[in-house]
């Protein structure tokens, strides 16, 4: 007798999803809800009633999920700190 088991996301080892399930979660409904058009569709205040969150979890949700599309797509690093950055 074993322990069911359903597989959710399929990846190699050396690439790990970008997003948390919950980070999918929350971009989705503010893509849905208008969040990233111009103007916004809907506020921040108004999307973390939608899904039952304080604004200021919400948007810290929002921003890690956007440093992580963002390290993704320019290839820095995590937690790379940098002092100067000249030339910018």
């Amino acid at each position: 007798m074993g322990v069911p088991t359903r597989l959710k996301e399929l990846a190699p080892i050396d690439e790990r999803p970008i997003l948390t399930l919950r980070q999918k979660q929350v971009i989705n409904a503010a893509v849905e809800r208008g969040y990233y058009e111009f103007p916004r569709k809907i506020s921040l205040t108004e999307l973390s009633r939608v899904l039952g969150v304080k604004p200021s979890t919400l948007s810290e949700i929002l921003r890690s999920a956007e440093r992580r599309f963002l390290q993704n797509a320019t290839h820095v690093p995590p937690r790379l700190n940098y002092e100067r950055m000249d030339g910018i």
